[in-house]
């Protein structure tokens, strides 16, 4: 697959997912539909109640009706500590991108930072955001700033910060994040397919 073809399938809605270049665009992006919600970072709160109902359907990608409710209720009713509040709009705001609602998603990723400025998932969850509105030098910053707070799953925001580089036509620096997401996590299949793929379309195209 030609960068341009690469490209166009980065583009299509969700961090790259790589595919043989046998596949066709129609193919690659019902697979891009299928793994935003996969490289989400869901955020564990202490206690019972709302909000553990809220985390666990964030952690399972349940983005139902009766799950944002959960989080709603915790938000307007449950005593929180300042970490748990934090993580309970992370969370409801995996559940309202899942659900396609990116506005709602980013203002409750931007409470979670106001909350708790280091707190990285929030980070790296407004970067895929920011990344399917196609703001990809602000997911690029969001990742930055995820990594930089030393979030614990690094490969995470080593894949998508590659595929929002590669969008930017930054292929060293894609190629370079998709080598540290496999340092982070020694033979992940899905860091190793997007790199063979780069690799090959950087070859393609002399």
């Amino acid at each position: 697959m030609a960068l341009r073809a690469l490209n166009r399938a980065c583009a299509a809605g969700a961090p790259l997912v790589v595919v043989s270049a046998a596949m066709s665009i129609a193919a690659l992006v019902a697979a891009l539909a299928a793994t935003p919600a996969a490289l989400a970072q869901a955020v564990s709160v202490f206690g019972a109640g709302d909000a553990e109902r809220c985390a666990d359907a964030a952690a399972v990608g349940d983005a139902s009706v009766v799950a944002i409710q959960a989080c709603d209720a915790a938000l307007a009713g449950q005593p929180l500590r300042r970490k748990d509040r934090a993580a309970t709009h992370i969370n409801r705001g995996i559940l309202r991108a899942a659900r396609g609602d990116f506005t709602a998603a980013i203002a409750d990723y931007d409470r979670g930072v106001a909350l708790i400025p280091d707190l990285g998932e929030a980070y790296v969850n407004r970067g895929n955001v920011r990344f399917r509105l196609k703001r990809y030098a602000d997911a690029v910053a969001d990742y930055d700033a995820a990594l930089a707070l030393g979030l614990g799953p690094r490969h995470v925001a080593h894949l998508n910060r590659g595929a929002a580089n590669l969008m930017l036509k930054r292929f060293e620096d894609a190629r370079a994040d998709y080598q540290a997401a496999l340092a982070a996590r020694p033979g992940w299949p899905e860091a190793a397919r997007r790199l063979d793929e780069l690799d090959a379309a950087l070859n393609a195209d002399g």
